[in-house]
């Protein structure tokens, strides 16, 4: 094994401690809890309704209490007006759209802020599923849908995620819901995610002594595991030595802690923990490039074995696609290619099925994962003229290269890629010298323009399953800057007005 495979470090992880809860002892815990903790946050952690008021809990600390959902407070308790409306939704500059991915694709939450809380509304293409008010301003959104329907959401105001300095005592909250009942709450916590099939929740919680905490709640047998991460962990947007940024890997059943320093590009050590049964695994990566793992046990590497100059005879740039041992930690190449672009330029991006993988480059090349043929490519480094001919088919009648515009970037979105563009600028909604800038006036400015004419973003869609390497779209839709909250285009996603009353019309469905 040389520098470019991955070396184990560690396969053990601590045993949990069984905890039965029945009514008496979960209130005699909680008044303990709460004289005693001296950990920065107060989280409430309640089962699952399914699971009922004597849900199993595994613990590796004193800290966990649950709590059965009976005993949780309803949305409608607070008499909230959770039910959002289109007029007051689509195109508001306030309000904010996300929607899921995977199984919880069919999924949005729709949020209308104010200076200090939020509305929420999740719905489907039938309308609302449920809704209630955020006692904070979420910037940090998550959807699951579980195989019965029901839908796992959460929320957070997270410090390092605010855009904004906030001082360390600041709270960041976290809000889980399960269909409406919260099964998940605390002041403090440093990130969290949501499976995208709602088998299960993280939170990373701090901890006393500065260590920090994971909480992994599954949703299918109603444990709950709390795993002491100790000192070394900061959590990803601190950028230094040590910070690590929590995933889920691409089956959902299990949880990256993967390298986010400032200069990591997938090297350094990961950690994998399980939410299920099964041990710790951690694998170091060092010598390459680049890397991406999906999981403990499939991965992608680039690397560039020698410095070479466009033009110039040389071994390129090698992309890989590498199986690991979990048992050894080694690795093998499944596949290798050999790309010569001077201009690589971006990390490896992954449609959300697993079968594309995109670099960025003078083009933006698409291979196969699973044989590492490469099935597109799209010019990234290009004037107006070189798009022309691939975008014919999505530009207006009699359309000339002005109408092009300006390329913005190529991305996966879930399992098509797109190619954003605009036409016009929003050079008049610039903040004046001496203006403090007004991220609401500055939305309600773009709006303007795009009412009168003068300025359109695009989304140009490939549907990848029947393309071919000069492809052009399948078709183009309108996206919208100034708001999320964007009405439903022709085979596209967004919110719509049925009969009166909100919906959300996801993309149609790409066959996997």
């Amino acid at each position: 094994m040389n520098q470019h495979t991955f070396t184990k470090h560690s396969e053990s992880l601590a045993g949990y401690i069984v905890i039965a809860s029945g009514a008496l002892l979960v209130a005699f815990v909680i008044v303990l809890w709460l004289l005693l903790n001296d950990a920065e946050s107060e989280p409430v952690r309640s089962t699952d309704e399914q699971a009922g008021s004597s849900a199993k809990i595994e613990t590796g600390t004193e800290n966990t209490v649950a709590i059965s959902a009976a005993e949780d407070e309803e949305p409608g308790d607070e008499e909230v007006d959770s039910v959002l409306t289109p007029e007051e939704t689509i195109l508001n500059v306030n309000c904010r759209m996300l929607s899921g991915k995977g199984s919880a694709e069919d999924v949005a939450v729709v949020t209308l802020l104010s200076d200090e809380s939020a509305r929420f509304a999740v719905l489907d293409a039938n309308g609302t599923l449920f809704g209630d008010m955020l006692p904070f301003r979420p910037h940090h959104f998550r959807i699951g849908r579980r195989p019965d329907g029901s839908v796992l959401v959460g929320f957070a105001n997270l410090r390092l995620n605010s855009g904004k300095f906030r001082p360390p005592e600041s709270d960041e909250p976290v809000r889980i819901y399960h269909d409406g009942h919260i099964v998940y709450e605390t002041k403090k916590a440093k990130d969290f995610d949501i499976a995208h099939d709602g088998s299960s929740y993280f939170v990373w919680e701090p901890s006393p002594g500065r260590a920090t905490r994971l909480i992994v709640r599954n949703m299918e047998d109603g444990t709950q595991k709390d795993i002491e991460l100790g000192t070394g962990f900061s959590s990803y947007n601190a950028f230094s030595p040590g910070s690590h940024s929590p995933g889920y890997s691409h089956d959902s059943l299990e949880i990256m802690l993967t390298p986010a320093h400032e200069e990591a590009m997938g090297r350094g050590v990961y950690w994998f923990y399980p939410v299920g049964l099964g041990p710790l695994r951690t694998f170091s990566i060092e010598g390459v490039w680049g890397a991406v793992l999906t999981s403990s046990e499939n991965g992608y590497l680039i690397d560039q074995p020698n410095e070479f100059t466009w033009g110039e005879t040389g071994d390129g740039w090698k992309i890989s696609r590498r199986k690991i041992d979990p048992s050894t930690g080694n690795s093998e190449a499944l596949w290798s290619r050999t790309l010569k672009d001077d201009h690589l330029s971006s990390f490896i991006r992954l449609s959300q099925n697993g079968k594309w993988m995109g670099v960025s480059g003078r083009e933006f090349t698409v291979f196969d994962t699973e044989t590492g043929e490469i099935v597109f490519t799209y010019p990234e480094v290009a004037y107006r003229a070189t798009l022309f001919d691939r975008l014919k088919p999505v530009l207006p009648e009699n359309a000339t290269i002005a109408d092009v515009g300006d390329f913005r970037g190529i991305y996966f979105v879930n399992n098509a890629l797109v190619t954003h563009r605009s036409r016009g600028n929003t050079d008049p909604c610039n903040t004046k010298p001496g203006e403090q800038y007004d991220n609401t006036k500055w939305r309600e400015c773009v709006k303007e323009l795009r009412m009168q004419g003068r300025y359109r973003t695009y989304y140009d869609v490939f549907e990848l399953d029947n393309i071919e390497l000069d492809s052009s779209p399948s078709y183009r839709t309108e996206v919208y800057r100034e708001s999320n909250c964007m009405p439903t285009q022709t085979d596209w996603r967004g919110l719509l007005n049925l009969d009166g009353e909100l919906a959300y019309r996801p993309q149609i469905r790409i066959e996997d």
